[in-house]
């Protein structure tokens, strides 16, 4: 008795705010009767976040084992059932054709957006199920992408310029070959993706080595906490900063994601300073923000090279925040943003189990964040981003079952 589930939006760009609503429907395309439960639809966000430690104990003898450390957090849970049995029944038959269900959920005010990342996650779905009798329930889950809105006019320090500085001796032990000083500064702190960095570096080499290039990047870190077999996770929404540094029980993660990167090939002789400009654009990519559980934030990092073998980088760093609604600047047009996915590779091979008996699909976890295209009126700032066509796999919103 074939039939087929599918989920639809009424937004198509599946985006949607903290504090709005998700409005769409649940189709059911039946080719003949069959006796059906009910049929349900549910709304779900959840931010996870799981590694393995080596530990080694005493009783072990010595030897290392590795222990799970998990945490979660719910930021939504929702179920409404769009059909259900005549009163008095615990069962009745859907006769043949197609069955339209409205449903509609409320998104709660405060939840962080949607992420990927390679310690953890917070996802958002939608899942249809039929429930049959003494049949396995079919379910069909469709990903969206919950974005709250950043406008960095509401930032404090958006707009203020933001500097740092590094002087390091070069070389090592017998082979000290001087101090090399760095020292970099940003006009503004607050910026979109699509928007150009510009970076004023003013570099004293006072040692006796050369300097050969300087590599200007872009880090997204990202911090992660979890507990130890997953107990005593912070179920009550409380912030990491607020639970106790000394509990045995937590751990936390670090990543750090080079997101763009301009390598600038000088010379810089010994005992000679050098002032120069570089410019980065920032891909589309999530916005900073501090959730239960994960943390986002960028850092601008300029890394100066040194012609000798052992302690021949230095490096200094300024933290930028990226929001989705730019500063206001009469000089500037910032045009109308777009939505573009951002492919990374735990949300591109991500595997998900549609059902008991239903083989292994892989389902399309790519959250879509702001982009600014033609950011300004600079010609060369207005360069399309690299497509990820290559990347992308195609959705799964919707289930066939044949029996």
């Amino acid at each position: 008795m074939p039939f087929h589930l599918a989920v639809g939006l009424s937004n198509c760009e599946q985006i949607f705010e903290p504090g709005g609503t998700i409005e769409g429907y649940v189709t059911f395309d039946l080719r003949e009767s069959i006796k059906v439960k009910a049929i349900r639809i549910s709304a779900e966000g959840l931010a996870t976040t799981k590694w393995l430690l080596s530990e080694s104990s005493k009783s072990s003898h010595g030897r290392s084992r590795e222990v799970s450390y998990s945490a979660k957090v719910t930021y939504l849970d929702e179920d409404q059932m769009v059909w259900k049995p005549s009163e008095g029944h615990s069962k009745s038959s859907v006769f043949p054709g197609i069955h339209v269900y409205p449903f509609k959920f409320q998104i709660p005010i405060g939840v962080p957006p949607s992420f990927e990342g390679d310690h953890g996650n917070i996802r958002y779905h939608l899942k249809a199920t039929v429930e049959r009798p003494w049949k396995t329930n079919r379910s069909i889950t469709r990903y969206l992408t919950i974005l709250p809105p950043k406008d960095l006019n509401k930032e404090v320090t958006a707009g203020e310029e933001t500097s740092s500085w590094k002087t390091k001796n070069v070389g090592f032990f017998l082979f000290r070959y001087g101090k090399v000083h760095l020292e970099l500064r940003i006009p503004k702190k607050g910026y979109v993706p699509g928007e150009t960095i510009w970076i004023e570096t003013n570099i004293d080499n006072a040692s006796s080595r050369p300097i050969l290039k300087a590599e200007c990047y872009l880090i997204q870190q990202c911090r992660f906490l979890a507990y130890r077999y997953g107990i005593a996770g912070p179920t009550d929404g409380r912030r990491a900063s607020s639970l106790s540094e000394n509990d045995r029980y937590l751990s936390r993660k670090r990543d750090e994601i080079k997101i763009v990167s301009v390598i600038h090939e000088m010379h810089i002789e010994p005992r000679t300073e050098h002032k120069s400009k570089m410019k980065l654009k920032i891909p589309c990519t999530c916005p900073t923000f501090d959730s239960t559980l994960i943390h986002v934030e960028y850092f601008v990092v300029v890394k100066l090279h040194v012609k000798c073998r052992l302690r021949n980088t230095v490096k200094a760093e300024c933290p930028i925040i990226i929001g989705s609604k730019p500063l206001k600047d009469e000089q500037l047009t910032p045009r109308t943003p777009i939505y573009q996915e951002v492919a990374t590779f735990s949300a591109l091979t991500h595997r998900s189990m549609l059902s008991v008996d239903e083989p292994v699909c892989f389902q399309k976890l790519t959250p879509k964040y702001v982009y600014y295209p033609k950011y300004g009126r600079s010609r060369d700032e207005e360069d399309e981003p690299p497509s990820l066509s290559d990347l992308q796999l195609p959705p799964i919103d919707s289930l066939s079952d044949d029996d």
